[in-house]
């Protein structure tokens, strides 16, 4: 729709009822212009119209979309479920070799076990890993991939005060 005007301005100045108050005249024009290019004299029908658009907009904003009867999914017993989740031989050849996060020592989207005598320095060499991948720096001489980092001190927090 050709308003007479720059678009944006004129959506602008047709949005605002307040704005005519202290507008300079040049941009009182452009609103008469703009609502005059709308067919709308005054501007009270696109007024009413612009309302109504934005209060359907609101609307349909808040409510969640309607489900589709045919994407339901089928239900399935927890026995189903795991047995959808077991790999064949076949599907457990196609997964791929592990990512190290520290060569030879860890592996990425890996659970690993650090254990030894109480007071052996377990929490020290877990903090010198942990720091290493932060900062993508070698570890003892072994490759690191950089990475986030989240230590959980999960027992003895007073040794780190």
């Amino acid at each position: 729709m050709r308003l007479g005007v720059a678009e944006p301005l004129a959506v602008r100045v047709m949005d605002d009822p307040d704005w005519e108050a202290d507008e300079p005249d040049h941009l009182a024009e452009e609103r008469r212009a703009s609502f005059h290019a709308i067919g709308d004299a005054d501007g009270s029908e696109w007024w009413v119209e612009h309302e109504r658009q934005e209060a359907a907009k609101e609307a349909t904003a808040t409510q969640p979309p309607a489900p589709d009867p045919e994407e339901q999914p089928e239900y399935r017993t927890p026995e189903e479920e795991l047995e959808a989740a077991l790999l064949t031989g076949s599907a457990i050849l196609d997964i791929p070799p592990p990512e190290p996060l520290i060569e030879g020592w860890l592996n990425l989207d890996s659970v690993a076990v650090m254990y030894g005598r109480p007071k052996g320095g377990k929490s020290f060499v877990a903090i010198d890993m942990a720091m290493c991948v932060a900062a993508g720096r070698r570890w003892h001489n072994r490759h690191v991939s950089q990475g986030p980092v989240l230590y959980v001190i999960a027992e003895g927090v007073n040794y780190f005060k």
